[in-house]
């Protein structure tokens, strides 16, 4: 039997960008905040389902994510390697990660994103899209790839040491992911 899993969309974003970056560059270790806009499962008003699950209607709701520890299935290297969380934030539709890692060798911060530039319009394309201009996040409701890089928002804190911003729309990117999967697996019965 074979299993195939299209996991979330922040896993899906923040695998994305990993894989770009450690294949050219490898990643030692990072963190991720996933800056995740209300989803269906939260209430939005006090009360509901209790905690702080309950709370959704403007709070800031945080939560450890595991998924993301996990990356190594399908990253094999980065196993055990990035650790992230969650926070819930009263927006709609599109969410962002903050992914902070040490690198294995300094890197100029232009190189890198040269990298993920040329990612973004040949192998990864449609999955990875690039941005530098002024972008909020409703300017990609709607937007199919898996992970929009923002270059005005990421940054280089040392020659080995980055912080990368990227965008998804949470709903749409990860329904056409699904879309994606359906597709492969009819093409390889």
């Amino acid at each position: 039997m074979r299993v195939i899993c299209t996991s979330s969309a922040e896993y899906n974003a923040v695998a994305v960008l990993a894989k770009v970056v450690h294949e050219m560059f490898g990643i030692e270790k990072g963190a991720v905040t996933v800056l995740h806009s209300l989803t269906s499962n939260l209430s939005t008003v006090d009360g509901g389902n209790g905690g702080r699950e309950g709370r959704a209607y403007a709070n800031i709701i945080p939560s450890p994510n595991k998924d993301l520890f996990h990356i190594g299935r399908v990253i094999p290297e980065l196993d055990n390697k990035i650790v992230g969380v969650t926070l819930q934030v009263p927006t709609i539709g599109v969410s962002l990660i903050d992914f902070s890692f040490l690198l294995s060798q300094p890197v100029d911060f232009d190189e890198l994103c040269s990298v993920i530039r040329s990612a973004a319009s040949m192998d990864m394309k449609g999955l990875l899209q690039y941005s530098d201009g002024d972008c909020v996040s409703s300017d990609f409701v709607g937007d199919p790839s898996s992970c929009i890089f923002d270059e005005r928002a990421s940054m280089q804190l040392e020659p080995s040491f980055m912080k990368l911003v990227a965008w998804f729309d949470n709903e749409w990117a990860y329904a056409c992911r699904v879309v994606d999967l359906v597709c492969y697996c009819t093409e390889s019965t």
